[in-house]
């Protein structure tokens, strides 16, 4: 577990040292609306983002859903896909709220892109790892639509 932490503080630097190179200003208030990164809030001044939401996800074949709070941060830059596409990567602090996770803590470390469908929604695509002690490490496929709101 000490490894990978070392390594989710890497990527968080790595990270937020990409998204802060960045010279974007705005500040914008996205409602959330699937798993990617939560169903919830994200505030977001340029290329830094914080949110806090619900995530739910089905970890194994046949199972029914696992429910966390996540509250992260995630660093934005602009994709090499074109001029609609954003690549992002966060980590985030979550907590079981039912099922073998109930009352556990653990990290989430994800990445992925970002799509603008236009008239202020998008589309998110990622992967994602649940770290959680006690646990074998999960990947999930994370798959998210906002709505945004320009401050």
């Amino acid at each position: 577990m000490k490894k990978l932490q070392i390594l989710a503080v890497a990527f968080v630097a790595l990270t937020t040292h990409i998204a802060l190179a960045q010279e974007v200003s705005d500040k914008t208030l996205y409602l959330h609306g699937f798993r990617s990164p939560s169903i919830g809030l994200e505030y977001r001044s340029g290329s830094v983002g914080v949110h806090a939401g619900l995530y739910t996800t089905i970890l194994g074949k046949g199972e029914k859903s696992t429910e966390f709070v996540k509250v992260g941060a995630t660093g934005y830059w602009k994709g090499f896909l074109g001029p609609r596409f954003e690549s992002f990567g966060g980590v985030s602090y979550v907590r079981g709220q039912n099922r073998e996770y109930r009352k556990k803590d653990g990290l989430f470390i994800e990445q992925g892109f970002v799509y603008d469908l236009g008239k202020n929604f998008e589309f998110r695509l990622g992967t994602g790892i649940l770290l959680a002690k006690g646990f074998r490490a999960k990947v999930n496929p994370t798959v998210g639509f906002s709505y945004r709101f320009k401050m």
